[in-house]
């Protein structure tokens, strides 16, 4: 139950900032450069210009806040020493972004194939 608590605050908190950060991003017309936007179409192949940043900077921030917030209560939970916490934290983060932005590069690969058939 402490878990759940842990992952619902850190989420709710990380959530909040993802999204004040993305929303400035957004409004200026700078979310075209970030670090997400760059990984998915190098590794993916996906086009800028049929990305829908209307939305795509909500999904940004859910995911990014669900990455952290998973690892932080997963890596804190566990019963060992604080420098393994830091190195299982770290793994964890590596691999939850490599799958949870594969999955999104592949959802927006599929869009782009959908599009492009009508």
């Amino acid at each position: 139950m402490e878990s759940l608590i842990v992952f619902i605050v850190s989420f709710v908190f990380v959530f909040v900032t993802y999204f004040i950060i993305y929303l400035i991003k957004y409004k200026k017309g700078t979310i075209k450069e970030t670090k997400e936007v760059k990984f998915l179409c190098y590794k993916y192949g996906v086009k800028i210009k049929n990305m829908n940043f209307k939305r795509l900077w909500i999904v940004f921030a859910l995911l990014n806040a669900f990455i952290i917030s998973v690892s932080g209560t997963v890596c804190t939970s566990l019963k060992i020493g604080y420098v393994w916490q830091v190195l299982t934290g770290f793994g964890l983060l590596f691999i939850m972004i490599f799958l949870v932005y594969g999955a999104l590069g592949k959802i927006l690969i599929k869009k782009e194939k959908k599009g492009d058939k009508k």
